[in-house]
C-alpha cells in the first residue's frame, strides 16, 4: 500500500493531515481498522490544547492544610447552624466570633502538648522519708517535701528561688512570744498556685506562705493571748499579712506575698497520767499538705511529727481533736480504685480537705473566677488522681496552658505588681528594683499576649498592647527623673484599673448558630464569599501555614463584625432610630421641648437622641430618692428654689451609648434677696447642702461615698455627724471660689451597673441638661448670665396626669440589651451650685 502524506500549515489553524490509501492490486482484503476506499479522506483532529492544572503543589498543599485543621469543615458546619436559625440575624459575625473561640481552644488545647507528655512530667520518683506519709522530691540540688499527691506538679528547679525567702520568714526563737510553761515553735509552707510553678503555670508572681503555730503548755482560760486568738481563728480563717519580700539577700529581686498564720495547740497536762489533747485552730487539719509543700526539711517532719499522733512516739499519750467548720458526713461514694485510709489519708483528715475544695469551687463562677477555680481543680485532679486516672490532670493541665490561662497570668501579676508597688512605696532605695519589675512586666505582656509564636486573636494582641502602653507611661523618664516622679497612689490605682481591664478579656477567653433563594441572598449580603475567598488568600500569600488557623480566621471574622455594624446600614436608617420623633415645643420663649407621657424637658439638643424607654427608670429613681421637697423656702427677705437636672451622657443611655456608666445629677439652689446679702447667702446655701448630705446619711438607706469639694477634697460620711462647722466652712470657701460641691452615692437600680466617671461640670451643661418640670428648665435657661430672673416658686405646679404617668418596667428592648447583667449598683454624683440673685 503506497501512502501519500500532504502537511497543510495555515495561519491561525492546527497543522492538517490528509491521507489518501490506494486498493491493492491483487485484490486483497484490506487489513481491519482501515479505509475501504482510495478516494476517503480522513481529517485528523485539531489540535487543542491542555486544561491548565489548577491543582498544583500550593493548592494540595491548601487543601491537606484545611483537611488537617478542619477549618472548613467547622466553617461550613456553623454555617449550617446559622442557616437553620428560625430568624436570620442581621450581623452574625459575633457568633461565629463566639463559636469559633470555642474551637479554636479546643483545637489549640489538642494538637498541643500529648497525653503521654503530660503523664510523663507528672510521673517522677519520689523518695521516701521517716514518715509514712512524706515524701522528698530532688531536683538541681533542691528539696521539696510533701505528699506524694501534691508533689507530683511540683517542679523544684522553680521552687528553688523561694528558699532564701521561707527562711527568711521564719522568726528567731529569741524574738518569738513565750511564756514560761509555753513552747512556740513555727513551720513555714509554701502553699497557693506558687506550688506549681514550673509544670501546670508558665510563671507565677504571687507568693503565699502559711506559717504554722504549734504552742505547747498547759490550758489556761486566762491566759488573754489564747483567749484573742480563739475569738479570731475558731471562726476558721487564717490570718493574712500582705507584703513585698526579698527573694535573694544581695539581688535587688522582690515579690509580692501573702503570709497566713494559724494556730495548732498541744496541751499538756500537770497529771502525768492523763492524756494530753491537740486542736488545730484552722480550716482544714494539716492543711498545708494538702495544697501545699515545705522547702525546708526539719518543718516538713516537725510537722508531720506534730500533727500525726498515729506516727509520734508519744501517740498513745495524744488524742488527736478537729476542730473544724462543720464536720463532714462520709458519704462513701468512691469513684473506682482503693483509698489509703491512713496516716494523713485517713477520713478525719482527708474528708475535711476535700469537702473544702469542693466547697470552694462550688462557690466560685468557672468564667469570672478562672483562676481560683483552676487552683482548686487541680488540687482535686491531683489528690484524685489515683481514684478518677489521669483524665481530668490532663484536662487541667491543658486549662492552664490555655488563653485564658496565660490571660489570668498577665493580670495575676499586674496585680502582684500592685502589691509591690504598695508595699515598696516608702522605701525610695529600692526604687530601681519596682522599676526593672515593670520592664519585667512589658516583657511578660509581649511573650504571652502579643508574640507570633502563640498565634492569637487580633483582639488579645490589642488588649496587650495596651496595657504595654500604660506601663510605659510610668517608664517614661530615666532612672533618676523616675525616683523624683514616683507616685505610690496613682501608681496602684493605674495597676488596678489595668487588671480589671483584664478581666473581660479573661472571661471572653473562659467561655468557650427558609428556603434556599433568600438564604442565598442572605449570605452574598453578608459577604461570607469574600470572607472566605480573602482568608484563602491570606493562607496562600504567607510565608508559612499557621499551626493553628483559627486565631487568624476569628480576627477575619471580628474585622466583618464591626465592618457590618460601622457600613452596611442605612444612613437614613440610623438617623431614623436615633432621633426622637415625639418632640413638642413646651416654652418658644426659652426653646423649652418635651415628649409626651415623660417628664422630661429641655432643649432640642439634649431631647433629640432621648431615649424616653430606657431612661425611665433613671428618671423614677432621681424623683423618689433625690428631689428635694423639704427644705427652707423662706427665711427673713431670702427665698429659695431648687431645681434638678440630669446631666452629662446619662442622658444618652439608650439609642446612643448601651452602657450607662455615671448618673448624674446637678441641684440648684436658687436664693433670691436683697442686694448686698451674697454672705448670708452663702450661709443659707451652705445649710441647705449640709441638712441634706446629713439626712441622706441618717437614714442610712443608701451607701454615701462623701462629699467633695472641687472633685478632691472629700468629706467622708462618718464626718458629717459631728462635723457639722468644718463641713460649712469648707462649703463656704468652695462656693465663694466658685467651685463645685458633689455629693458621690450607690443606689440599685434594675439590672444597670453604674461606674464612676467624673465630668465637670460647665455652662455647657445647660444645652445637655434634662428637668423632670418645665418650670425648672426654664428657670436654669434664664439664669445663666441674663439680667432678668423670675422669682422661684416656693413649691412645684401641679402638672397633669399624663405627664407624672411613667412606664411600670422597662421595655423588652432594654430587657435584652441588660438580660447578661445581673448585680446592679449604680454610683451618682450629684454636683450642688448656689444661684444668688439681687432684687
Amino acid at each position: 500500500m503506497l501512502m501519500s502524506v500532504y502537511f497543510q500549515n495555515r495561519r491561525g489553524r492546527a497543522p492538517r493531515v490528509n491521507v489518501r490509501r490506494r486498493k491493492p492490486k491483487d485484490g486483497s482484503q484490506q487489513l481491519s481498522g482501515r479505509a475501504s476506499s482510495s478516494d476517503d479522506v480522513i481529517p485528523r483532529g485539531k489540535y487543542e490544547s491542555e486544561e491548565p492544572d489548577y491543582d498544583t503543589g500550593e493548592m494540595k498543599r491548601l487543601r491537606r492544610y484545611l483537611e488537617e485543621t478542619e477549618l472548613e469543615m467547622s466553617f461550613h458546619k456553623i454555617l449550617g447552624v446559622l442557616l437553620d436559625l428560625p430568624f436570620l440575624p442581621y450581623n452574625p459575625y459575633p457568633g461565629f466570633v463566639r463559636r469559633f473561640r470555642a474551637i479554636a481552644e479546643r483545637y489549640a488545647m489538642s494538637k498541643g502538648i500529648q497525653d503521654w507528655e503530660v503523664l510523663r512530667i507528672l510521673e517522677i520518683d519520689l523518695q521516701k522519708t521517716l514518715f509514712h506519709d512524706l515524701y522528698l522530691r530532688e531536683d538541681h540540688s533542691t528539696e521539696v517535701y510533701g505528699l506524694q499527691t501534691i508533689l507530683q506538679g511540683v517542679s523544684p528547679w522553680h521552687l528553688s528561688k523561694y528558699k532564701w525567702m521561707v527562711e527568711n520568714v521564719v522568726p528567731n526563737t529569741a524574738a518569738l512570744h513565750s511564756k514560761e510553761g509555753y513552747s512556740n515553735q513555727v513551720m513555714v509552707a509554701l502553699v497557693g498556685r506558687c506550688v506549681f510553678e514550673g509544670v501546670f503555670y508558665h510563671n507565677v508572681h504571687h507568693v503565699t506562705l502559711r506559717a504554722e503555730h504549734l504552742i505547747t503548755g498547759p490550758d489556761s482560760n486566762e491566759d488573754e493571748f489564747i483567749s484573742r486568738i480563739k475569738e479570731v481563728v475558731e471562726a476558721k480563717q487564717y490570718v493574712e499579712m500582705s507584703c513585698a519580700l526579698r527573694l535573694q539577700p544581695e539581688a535587688p529581686a522582690f515579690a509580692s506575698a501573702t503570709v497566713e498564720f494559724c494556730l495548732n495547740f498541744i496541751e499538756v497536762p500537770d497529771d502525768i497520767d492523763k492524756e494530753s489533747t491537740q486542736e488545730t485552730y484552722c480550716e482544714r487539719p494539716m492543711g498545708s499538705l494538702y495544697d501545699g509543700v515545705f522547702l525546708i526539711r526539719a518543718h516538713a517532719e516537725q510537722y508531720m511529727a506534730a500533727l500525726s499522733p498515729i506516727l509520734n512516739k508519744d501517740a498513745d499519750k495524744i488524742e488527736l481533736k478537729v476542730k473544724t467548720s462543720g464536720r463532714m458526713v462520709i458519704d462513701g461514694l468512691t469513684i473506682g480504685g482503693e483509698e489509703d485510709n491512713t496516716g494523713a489519708f485517713s477520713p478525719e483528715i482527708k474528708d475535711p480537705n476535700r469537702k473544702y475544695f469542693r466547697q470552694k469551687l462550688a462557690e466560685l463562677d468557672i468564667i469570672s473566677d478562672f483562676s481560683d477555680a483552676l487552683h482548686y481543680v487541680i488540687l482535686l485532679a491531683l489528690m484524685e488522681k489515683k481514684n478518677n486516672g489521669d483524665d481530668l490532670v490532663i484536662e487541667a493541665f491543658r486549662m492552664a496552658a490555655s488563653s485564658a490561662g496565660r490571660m489570668t497570668g498577665v493580670m495575676e501579676y499586674c496585680k502582684s505588681l500592685r502589691y509591690l508597688v504598695l508595699g515598696m512605696g516608702k522605701q525610695r532605695d529600692e526604687w530601681a528594683a519596682v522599676r526593672e519589675e515593670f520592664y519585667r512586666f512589658i516583657s511578660t505582656i509581649e511573650e504571652t499576649l502579643i508574640d507570633k509564636i502563640h498565634n492569637i486573636t487580633i483582639d488579645i494582641k490589642a488588649t496587650g498592647q495596651r496595657l504595654q502602653g500604660c506601663i510605659r507611661t510610668i517608664l517614661s523618664t530615666d532612672e533618676h527623673a523616675f525616683a523624683l516622679t514616683f507616685d505610690v497612689h496613682k501608681t496602684s490605682l493605674l495597676l488596678e484599673s489595668l487588671e480589671l481591664f483584664c478581666i473581660p478579656a479573661v472571661m471572653v477567653l473562659a467561655e468557650s448558630v427558609f428556603d434556599n433563594t433568600p438564604k442565598l441572598k442572605y449570605m452574598i449580603d453578608l459577604h461570607l464569599d469574600d470572607l472566605w475567598h480573602d482568608q484563602l488568600v491570606e493562607f496562600i500569600e504567607a510565608e508559612y501555614f499557621q499551626p493553628n488557623p483559627y486565631p487568624e480566621f476569628i480576627s477575619r471574622l471580628r474585622e466583618y463584625a464591626m465592618k457590618t455594624d460601622l457600613f452596611f446600614e442605612r444612613d437614613s436608617e440610623i438617623l431614623e432610630r436615633m432621633f426622637a420623633t415625639l418632640l413638642h415645643l413646651e416654652d418658644d420663649k426659652n426653646y423649652i421641648y418635651t415628649i409626651a407621657g415623660v417628664d422630661a424637658y429641655g432643649v432640642w439638643s439634649s431631647l433629640a437622641v432621648f431615649d424616653p424607654v430606657t431612661i425611665q427608670a433613671v428618671l423614677q429613681l432621681v424623683q423618689d430618692k433625690f428631689q428635694q421637697t423639704d427644705f427652707v423656702k423662706n427665711k427673713g427677705p431670702y427665698r429659695v428654689g431648687i431645681c434638678l437636672a440630669l446631666v452629662g451622657s446619662c442622658i444618652w443611655y439608650g439609642k446612643m451609648d448601651p452602657y450607662l456608666n455615671e448618673v448624674e445629677l446637678h441641684e440648684h439652689i436658687y436664693i433670691q434677696g436683697p442686694t448686698g446679702g451674697y454672705g448670708q447667702a452663702l450661709d443659707l446655701f451652705s445649710e441647705i447642702v449640709y441638712d441634706y448630705v446629713h439626712k441622706i446619711v441618717m437614714e442610712n438607706k443608701m451607701p454615701v461615698d462623701g462629699v467633695y469639694f472641687d472633685d478632691v477634697i472629700r468629706f467622708r460620711w462618718e464626718e458629717m455627724a459631728n462635723q457639722k462647722s468644718a463641713f460649712i466652712s469648707k462649703c463656704l470657701y468652695y462656693t465663694n471660689e466658685r467651685k463645685s460641691v458633689a455629693m458621690k452615692t450607690l443606689e440599685t437600680l434594675e439590672k444597670i451597673k453604674h461606674m464612676l466617671k467624673q465630668i465637670q461640670d460647665t455652662i455647657a451643661a445647660d444645652v445637655h441638661s434634662i428637668s423632670p418640670k418645665a418650670e425648672e428648665a426654664m428657670m436654669r435657661l434664664e439664669s445663666d448670665g441674663r439680667p432678668e430672673v423670675p422669682k422661684p416658686r416656693a413649691s412645684p405646679k401641679p402638672r397633669s396626669e399624663g405627664r407624672r404617668s411613667v412606664l411600670s418596667k422597662i421595655s423588652e428592648r432594654t430587657e435584652d440589651h441588660l438580660s447578661d447583667i445581673s448585680e446592679n449598683v449604680q454610683e451618682k454624683k450629684t454636683i450642688i451650685d448656689l444661684h444668688y440673685m439681687d432684687v
